[in-house]
């Protein structure tokens, strides 16, 4: 098998499964599963996704457990929300943060849900990485420690989450290159999943504790939790030269965008400058601005979804020719 991920420890985690024995969906469910541990700016049980996959009889399919807008809003004067800004270097963005900016989490039911379906292996084995990663601690690398830091307002945001990641040297510092993050709590919920499932997340003690907290200004109540499901969907299908790719269909908007800067690539071979020549990249910049304009424009229309309006053979040729 190859292995392509963020960090040198999921990677870990995703090999072992297939030494094991398991097959691409389990080392899949262990690499995210050790991602929200050693990537926590990046991934978090919190937190949801997409799955793009493709049993070996069958064709490809999109797992998605993305986040959901909660049912009911908190009231306004009651609302923990606020802005943040972070700074890129080269540019400034706001954000906004609090227990009002939560949504419900949907990756617990996506790794299970992916599980159930297409796993072979047991999830505990699958767990087992992620919960010594948690357990014993991980050395912050020099791009986990940027991130970290890079959103340093976030974690000062709360002092639970500057506990969660602050410096061993300095509780009041958040962590460090080459310090260990240790993150036992998370390693006991791990743990607590893996044998008890779900359910426990959605419906048990750990769904109850993340209400309990999100009554102080958030959204998210035991319905949203109970009545949240992964659904399945039929990805975008595109071809470019020699390729057949798959990718995200509607309500998500990047694998639209993606299918349209393609169809935009796709001129006669003999007009091609070669991969990282400034011709090259001129080109592909130039179709990165147009299908940002594009996007703008088939939203104003609303009520169509963006996949009919962006890979509209007509409209499509409209902006290749520009």
């Amino acid at each position: 098998g190859a292995i392509a991920a963020g960090h040198k420890q999921t990677v870990e985690a995703a090999e072992l499964a297939l030494r094991e024995g398991g097959n691409a969906f389990d080392a899949l469910i262990s690499a995210v599963a050790a991602d929200c541990v050693v990537e926590p700016a990046l991934a978090a049980l919190g937190g949801g996704g997409f799955a793009i996959v493709r049993p070996a009889s069958g064709r490809p399919k999109v797992i998605d457990f993305f986040s959901h807008t909660p049912q009911q809003k908190c009231p306004e004067n009651e609302l923990h929300f606020h802005g943040i800004e972070v700074d890129f270097g080269a540019a400034v963005q706001e954000f906004h943060v609090g227990r009002g900016s939560c949504a419900t989490p949907g990756m617990v039911a996506g790794l299970f849900s992916i599980h159930e379906s297409l796993g072979s292996l047991p999830i505990r084995e699958l767990f087992t990485p992620a919960i010594g990663f948690a357990a014993k601690g991980v050395e912050m690398t020099p791009f986990q420690s940027y991130t970290i830091n890079l959103l340093e307002a976030i974690y000062r945001s709360q002092p639970t989450a500057l506990a969660s990641f602050s410096s061993p040297a300095d509780s009041q510092s958040l962590i460090g290159e080459r310090e260990i993050l240790r993150q036992g709590e998370l390693a006991d919920s791990l743990e607590a999943l893996a044998y008890e499932g779900a359910d426990l997340f959605y419906k048990g003690e750990i769904g109850q504790r993340l209400v309990n907290d999100m009554s102080a200004g958030g959204h998210i109540t035991l319905d949203d939790l109970a009545d949240y499901a992964v659904d399945v969907r039929e990805p975008i299908e595109v071809r470019h030269n020699s390729w057949h790719l798959f990718s995200n269909p509607p309500p998500s908007s990047g694998g639209t965008l993606i299918a349209f800067a393609l169809k935009l690539l796709a001129i006669d071979e003999r007009e091609h400058a070669a991969v990282g020549t400034p011709e090259y990249l001129h080109r592909l910049v130039e179709v990165m601005r147009l299908t940002s304009q594009a996007r703008l424009e088939a939203e104003i229309k609303g009520d169509v979804p963006l996949n009919r309006t962006l890979l509209d053979a007509e409209f499509i040729e409209v902006w290749r020719n520009k």
